[in-house]
């Protein structure tokens, strides 16, 4: 645990190398409906200064943003850099003898033109520039996040930022291939239902990271490949919650809720790719939030009860708060955090640590079930008298749950459980078997040992030698 604080500390609040303060950067944006503001107009058009990484909504459209730079050291190259991956074309403007002119452009669209593999948008430009001048269109988020910094100092920044993402990736890698190990031992879907969740998690933020063009350069590739992936977040998110709060037929409303944000996000997505429509996209994001917001509320009021809800709850509160916040709040009102998608990660990581805490624990549980339910029926075994049956026929199984069924008023369901019981399965595997949900088999358990007038499994097996003897 020790060692998980240390690398949490080192990844987020402990700068490994403090970069020089040798640019300052004035930001500013415009926005126009229709690509009408010329070249030659851009000295004197009105920009708003631009206080965060998000200018405000708008649907589609034009946003132009000025920059007016300061370095105090004029002789060292600059690297403009925009981390946002979704920028289909990024064109520079610079005055050149008085007059502003197009000098370079960069984007999805023109991935397959470059040499390089370059995870966001970046141009170089000379030391002693004062302004430029960005062009671009905003479709899938309102997003510009630009810095600006000697060309020395971008590089080490990028190398200590390559360092956290594989501190990250290698965190989550290690937790997902624990969970698949746990969850072909126990058979319990939680492991596999977590494990999907953190692949497709991580596919988001390898997008978010500007990972995706080491797969493919293609334009339509780094537009659309993560609407599938969202998606699929999204349900894996759902089908995970549920099964680690143990839901059962009281909480249907919750699954109906489920499936109707997954109806209107794949609508959205949908919308998004034939009509190019950003609202859309904004609106099938918010989907995520919404339903982690959900079952945190549901959580929240078995918090008393159950130890998984606290589990969960404690796992997904900074969570949610940044999912709200990256996905809703920063549209609706100022960016006062400023987040980017990277901050994601500090409660990706929390939820990791918390859940599998979460996982061993049910591990141990599962553990102690199995080491009791053997020894009890062990014990049973041994202590069970010797009848002597050469003058007595033994009936057949099927004959033995049919004579207890009459004996003891049991139904048919309570008998199904009741032949797993006497094999010694867990409620787990009783559950998985029957296709019953943990708490509907355990419903049955009370109303046999309360038919049976028995208190445990052994006192089961008892019964059942008893009527066969």
């Amino acid at each position: 645990m020790k060692n998980c604080c240390l690398i949490f500390c080192f990844f987020f609040f402990l700068p490994a190398l403090k970069l020089s303060a040798q640019v300052t950067v004035q930001r500013s944006w415009y926005y126009t409906a229709v690509d009408t503001l010329s070249v030659a107009d851009l000295r004197e058009q009105a920009f708003v200064p631009l206080k965060s990484a998000s200018p405000l909504f708008h649907n589609k459209g034009i946003y132009w943003f000025r920059l007016d730079i300061e370095n105090k050291q004029p002789d060292k190259d600059l690297i403009i850099a925009i981390k946002n991956p979704h920028l289909d074309s990024v064109f520079l403007f610079q005055s050149i003898q008085d007059e502003i002119r197009t000098t370079d452009v960069q984007g999805n669209d023109f991935k397959k033109k470059d040499g390089e593999y370059l995870r966001y948008v970046r141009f170089k430009v000379e030391g002693n520039t004062s302004t430029v001048w960005l062009k671009t269109r905003l479709k899938k988020e309102i997003l510009f996040p630009v810095t600006v910094t000697t060309e020395m100092d971008f590089y080490k920044a990028e190398s200590i930022s390559l360092l956290k993402l594989g501190i990250y990736y290698g965190i989550a890698g290690i937790v997902l291939l624990v969970n698949l190990i746990l969850y072909f031992s126990f058979r319990e879907p939680k492991f596999l239902y977590y494990s999907c969740l953190l692949f497709l998690v991580t596919l988001l933020f390898a997008y978010a990271d500007g990972l995706y063009v080491l797969v493919s350069r293609n334009a339509i590739w780094l537009n659309y490949a993560s609407l599938p992936v969202m998606w699929g977040a999204v349900f894996a998110s759902a089908l995970f919650s549920a099964k680690f709060l143990e839901l059962d037929h009281r909480y249907n409303y919750a699954y109906q809720i489920t499936r109707a944000i997954l109806f209107v996000i794949a609508c959205c997505f949908l919308a998004y790719i034939l009509w190019d429509w950003t609202g859309a996209v904004l609106l099938g994001n918010m989907g995520l939030p919404l339903l982690v917001g959900l079952y945190w509320g549901i959580a929240v009021s078995r918090f008393r009860k159950h130890i998984e809800a606290r589990f969960y709850v404690l796992a997904s509160t900074l969570s949610l708060f940044f999912t709200l916040y990256f996905f809703i709040f920063r549209f609706a009102g100022p960016n006062f955090l400023n987040l980017m998608p990277s901050e994601l990660k500090i409660g990706n990581i929390l939820q990791m640590l918390i859940l599998s805490i979460g996982i061993l624990h049910r591990v141990k549980v599962l553990h102690k079930e199995h080491a009791y339910y053997r020894e009890e029926i062990q014990r049973y075994l041994k202590e069970r008298p010797v009848v002597e049956t050469d003058d007595k026929e033994v009936l057949p199984e099927q004959d033995v749950f049919t004579q207890l069924q009459d004996q003891f008023g049991l139904s048919e369901r309570e008998i199904d459980v009741l032949k797993l019981l006497a094999e010694g399965f867990t409620n787990q595997r009783i559950g998985e078997t029957l296709y019953l949900s943990s708490n509907t088999v355990k419903f049955h358990i009370r109303n046999i040992y309360m038919k049976m007038d028995i208190n445990n499994r052994a006192q089961a097996v008892s019964k059942i030698h008893g009527v066969s003897a």
